[in-house]
């Protein structure tokens, strides 16, 4: 049973055990305890259950599919304060987005959603998507879900502040810029350029080049066995860890420079360059990771502030 403070026992129980103390009944006082109890967790599990119970957390849907004037853009650029965006490959360009607007009152929330559209204008080969902002709504209050389908001629651009960006196989180039947000891709081939702040960024299958940036969130980077000409990988961090995973029979041609943060690997490493001073007051090391027998797969450049560097090895058949 629910313990309060003296004083702050909830009024009714308070009465009703005054009056069953009155009379002296003292199994009417746990009677009364237990039924306050149960009426208690059925408020509570009523408004679980009510996807309204919060005064504030009002929410309308909307379905939007963009009108694109230029259905075949040389670029595409997402624009997406709050949510998710999925991206996929695909014959055509395609844009749809499931909104979701909050508000005070299920009316006022109808009222905001109604207002949102999917913005689309082009210019100089660019077709630049957003989403529309309900007058009077902060910005927290517009949730959108994206899902973008883009053929390999379509040039990607993702600008986010809190959105999720996940990429499926896209081969075009690719840009994405988060704060928050986390970034989780698949490649198939291309060119990935990724910068967050504060959101983790993981990119694993098989590109022809990668620059990665984050000044606090993770970054993962896993190399699968397709037969690419040699990837290059320029990966930066702050704070935030970094990890590459190379399959069993790969190598790695390293240049790691850091201030404060480290290396450590699983698999056989050859430096060159151990420790060395460098730029201020980066220490540079350079070398070769992984058996000599095995071909060098990604040559990959790395810069931390403080932190650790971890190279892994996959397991076989990875």
């Amino acid at each position: 049973m629910q313990a309060y403070p003296t004083g702050e026992r909830p009024v009714g129980e308070a009465v009703d055990v005054a009056v069953c103390q009155r009379v002296g009944n003292l199994r009417a006082v746990a009677a009364v305890r237990w039924l306050y109890g149960a009426a208690l967790c059925a408020v509570t599990l009523a408004s679980c259950w009510s996807p309204y119970r919060v005064p504030g957390a009002q929410v309308a849907e909307r379905h939007l599919v963009a009108k694109l004037v230029d259905p075949a853009p040389a670029k595409l650029e997402v624009h997406v304060h709050r949510g998710h965006v999925l991206v996929q490959p695909g014959d055509q360009l395609e844009v749809v987005a499931d909104i979701e607007v909050s508000a005070a009152d299920r009316e006022e929330a109808e009222r905001r959603a109604a207002s949102v559209r999917i913005s689309t204008e082009s210019f100089d080969g660019t077709t630049r998507v957003r989403t529309t902002h309900p007058e009077g709504a902060p910005l927290d209050a517009v949730h959108a879900r994206y899902r973008v389908k883009i053929p390999d001629s379509v040039a990607l651009q993702v600008l986010a502040r809190e959105a999720r960006v996940a990429l499926r196989g896209p081969r075009s180039p690719v840009q994405v810029t988060t704060e928050s947000g986390a970034v989780d891709a698949r490649a198939a081939g291309g060119t990935w350029e990724i910068s967050t702040v504060s959101g983790p960024i993981r990119l694993e299958g098989a590109f022809t080049q990668a620059d990665l940036k984050s000044e606090t969130g993770r970054i993962d980077v896993s190399l699968d066995g397709s037969e690419l000409p040699e990837p290059t990988l320029v990966a930066e961090s702050g704070s935030g860890p970094l990890q590459i995973s190379l399959p069993p029979d790969r190598a790695m041609r390293l240049r790691f420079t850091t201030v404060q943060g480290d290396v450590r690997s699983e698999l056989p490493v050859r430096w060159t360059t151990n420790g060395a001073a460098a730029e201020g007051a980066a220490r540079l090391y350079d070398g070769l990771l992984g058996e000599e027998s095995n071909a060098v797969s990604i040559d990959a450049q790395v810069h931390t502030e403080s932190a650790t560097l971890e190279i892994r090895r996959l397991p076989a058949g990875t």
